[in-house]
Parts: structure tokens; sequence; C-alpha cells
């Protein structure tokens, strides 16, 4: 039986040699580079000059909430980021969700108007003098009610609609009080963020 085996080994081996060219099958390995780059997780391939086989996703971190403690962290989130930004495939820019509020400069200080007041009737605030806060946050890159006299990195942009501020979030650092966050979160349903987004709040304590 063993002969057999090999004489019909060898039958298919002579067959082989004696088939056109043509129709051979012809096996091509892949180019050096790109076959080392496969045996590379997709940073490592970066990093060693090879093109990432699988594409590297944007990190987007946005910051939901702008009051005192808000804009205390925005200082150190809009740092951080454009320094991780140079290693790490991290968007340089930081949306910062703002609750619409409309201000003016006073003798040197910054002012809102009352607490439920409302415009003259037939006109906008605007129209009194004021400016939109969110405007003033990106002019100035001071949240000059809340934090007035510390510089916000330009890293950080003011945005009232929190639709626009949450898009394409990969993560959210929620920064308000705790009975205002149901009604944010559904305010931004069905903004498009990545399916895989993560949430955290430096205000809650921890759960064991």
């Amino acid at each position: 039986r063993a002969s057999a085996l090999s004489a019909r080994a060898g039958g298919a081996a002579r067959r082989a040699r004696a088939r056109p060219p043509a129709a051979r099958t012809r096996v091509s390995l892949p180019r050096p580079n790109l076959a080392r780059a496969l045996l590379l997780p997709p940073c490592a391939a970066q990093l060693n000059n090879f093109p990432p086989i699988f594409p590297i996703m944007t990190e987007k971190v946005v910051l939901v909430g702008s009051g005192n403690w808000g804009s205390a962290i925005a200082t150190k989130i809009g740092i951080n980021v454009v320094e991780t930004s140079k290693k790490t495939k991290f968007d340089p820019k930081v949306n910062m969700w703002v609750f619409e509020e409309y201000v003016k400069e006073v003798d040197g200080k910054w002012e809102r108007p009352a607490r439920g007041s409302k415009p003259p009737e037939g006109k906008a605030w605007t129209d009194e003098g004021y400016t939109p806060l969110t405007e003033v946050i990106n002019t100035k890159n001071e949240n000059v009610i809340y934090l007035p006299g510390i510089p916000l990195p330009t890293s950080i942009v003011a945005e009232p609609d929190i639709k626009k501020a949450v898009t394409g979030a990969t993560m959210m650092v929620f920064v308000i009080p705790h009975n205002f966050l149901a009604p944010i979160v559904r305010a931004h349903r069905g903004a498009p963020t990545r399916r895989d987004v993560t949430a955290r709040s430096p205000t809650t304590p921890r759960v064991p």
C-alpha cells in the first residue's frame, strides 16, 4: 500500500509540473512590510511606520456643565486633551455645554439680568446691551460669571445646544447638579454619539 501511495503521489507531482504555466495557481505572499504590519496591533504598526490595518478611532471628550466646578475642570481637561492628542488619537477640541445666559459688563464687572426677569416687550436681551455667555466665553476664553479671572484653554469651546455639544462624543463628563441630570440626558437623546460612549461625573461618589 505504501508503494502504491508513493507512485500515486509521484504521478500527481509529474502532472503538476506538466501543467501549462498559465493554468497554475500562483500564490503571492504580502510584501514584507505589510506582512509585518499584519502581525502587529494597529498602534504598534503605526509606531513602526506601518499603516494600521484597522482605523484607530479618535476619542472626543465633551464637558456637560459650565458652572464653578465645570469651568474649573475645563481648565484641566482642555490642557490634558491637547497634550494627549500629540501622542494618541484625541480630538484637541473639547465642547463644553453651557446653559445659555446673557451678560453685560458694567464698570468692569459682568452682570446678569435678575433671575426670572424678561427683556422689555418686543425686545431681546441683546437689544439691551447684553451678550450671550457662550459668545463671551469663546471670545475671552474665560467664564466671566462662574470662574472670573481664570483663563480657560483655547481648546474649550462653549456650546449652548446640548445635541451639538455631544455630537461625536466618546466620553462625556457631567458636571451639573444631580437634579438636572435626567432632563439633560433626555434633551440630548438622539444625538449622534458613539455607541460605546462612556459617562463620568466627578461629583458622584463611587459606589463600591
